[in-house]
């Protein structure tokens, strides 16, 4: 607890931030150090669907045309492929490219229906097969997996295959 220095009785607490919260911050921070930054607009956005191998698609956006590999960016259950286009942008500058996908959980929530798969990492996981499958069919070797909080369990499900 911290008490004022003028006397008044007014008392405020300070609550330690959560790892979580520190987390994406700090590993944004280090990209931005570490990255070489390219010409500005590399980072341009191209929306394509993502067939999915048993039927439909999946809203996907594709960030970048850069030689460096491209970047899978599978978002947590509560969050969509929006909150993650700074990130895609900041790597397609840099010279990767990135697509970053809409999962079915997450387009299920949107329409209203909170399925088990939101908080289920394998099920997610079929979503971030499908995003390698597109472009292992494309001839792209080096691919990078990256996700954030169920995201990122599917993406180690997914690798782990």
């Amino acid at each position: 607890m911290h008490r004022p220095s003028d006397g008044s009785s007014q008392v405020s607490s300070w609550r330690m931030p959560s790892i979580g919260s520190m987390v994406v911050p700090l590993v944004l921070a280090v990209l931005v150090a570490v990255l070489p930054t390219r010409a500005a607009g590399q980072g341009r956005l191209t929306s394509i669907p993502l067939s999915l191998p048993d039927s439909g698609a999946l809203p996907a956006d594709l960030y970048g045309s850069g030689p460096d590999g491209v970047i899978l960016i599978a978002h947590g259950g509560y969050s969509s492929r929006e909150s993650w286009a700074g990130t895609a942008r900041l790597l397609a500058d840099s010279g990767f490219q990135v697509l970053v996908f809409e999962t079915r959980a997450a387009i299920d929530l949107r329409g209203g229906s909170e399925t088990d798969c939101l908080y289920d990492a394998p099920c997610m996981a079929r979503d971030v097969r499908a995003a390698l499958q597109h472009f292992r069919a494309s001839g792209i070797a080096r691919l990078t997996l990256m996700g954030g909080s169920a995201g990122g369990g599917a993406a180690a499900v997914a690798a782990s295959d």
